[in-house]
């Protein structure tokens, strides 16, 4: 899984958000620098970053449509600094930790987890993110998001697979992870999801 640590210090950390026409901004403010987390709400649900520091800032992430990189660019110039080319530009302690998939209380969709092999991997991934030390987990889909929804993303995986081990059917499975987390966001996936996991008989 692709994957960056970055090191942010974290001291005094607060958040603030701003509408925008097309996609929203957040920022955290990290004391010596910013972190903006860019949600463009597309049908990727994707998440582009700005770190700010002091006299330059660095991108990560760019958006893909054309209404999004027209706004992320005009926040950009917004901000009125010079964009550095790497992160080492940039004189930074504490940590985020990036992921292609940012941890939500959502359920997860076939794009995400491809097999039980996946889920296993997805769950070692999770916890030596929560083991590196990190206050935000952030990634190219999702945006940001704290520890709380790291440690949700291991039990929910650690769900699915007791659900997909009693399950015979598409429909035991659907039924069984609706049951486990009833009303979490993304059920119309579950559906292409158990289809994908495993050799269950539709």
């Amino acid at each position: 899984m692709k994957k960056t640590l970055l090191t942010l210090a974290v001291a005094g950390m607060t958040l603030s958000a701003s509408a925008q026409d097309k996609g929203r901004f957040e920022v955290y403010d990290l004391g010596n620098f910013k972190l903006h987390v860019y949600y463009t709400n597309d049908a990727l649900g994707d998440a582009s970053y700005i770190i700010e520091g002091r006299k330059a800032l660095v991108t990560m992430e760019q958006p893909l449509f054309k209404d999004n990189v027209a706004e992320f660019d005009a926040y950009l110039s917004k901000l009125g600094k010079k964009v550095g080319k790497r992160i080492t530009d940039y004189h930074v302690g504490g940590k985020v930790y990036f992921t292609h998939w940012a941890p939500s209380k959502a359920h997860a969709s076939h794009l995400q987890i491809s097999s039980p092999a996946a889920i296993d991997a997805e769950i070692a991934e999770a916890r030596k993110s929560l083991e590196s030390g990190a206050e935000l987990f952030i990634g190219g889909h999702g945006g940001a998001a704290e520890a709380d929804a790291v440690q949700f993303k291991i039990d929910y995986l650690m769900k699915m697979k007791e659900v997909l081990g009693n399950s015979r059917t598409v429909q035991d499975f659907v039924d069984g992870m609706k049951k486990a987390f009833p009303g979490l966001p993304g059920e119309a996936g579950l559906e292409d999801l158990g289809r994908i996991l495993s050799d269950i008989t539709r």
